[in-house]
């Protein structure tokens, strides 16, 4: 299987988004972390999903510091 480019990769994320799903399940479900998408949006110049996943990230290493 061909692997697939940024900007399907953000198309799909962008589609899952619109359905509701979670951004945390949109990255389980695309195989990429929530950081890495956020990086990916921001060189393909999609600041809306960036912002999305940089607040999700931030939010998700707050829990695990304070888990630890």
């Amino acid at each position: 299987m061909t692997r697939m480019t940024g900007a399907e990769i953000l198309a799909e994320v962008d589609w899952l988004l619109e359905g509701g799903v979670h951004p945390a399940m949109v990255a389980q479900v695309v195989g990429r972390g929530l950081h890495s998408i956020d990086r990916l949006a921001r060189r393909h110049g999609r600041d809306d999903i960036a912002q999305l996943f940089s607040r999700e990230y931030a939010r998700d290493r707050q829990w695990k510091k304070k888990a630890a």
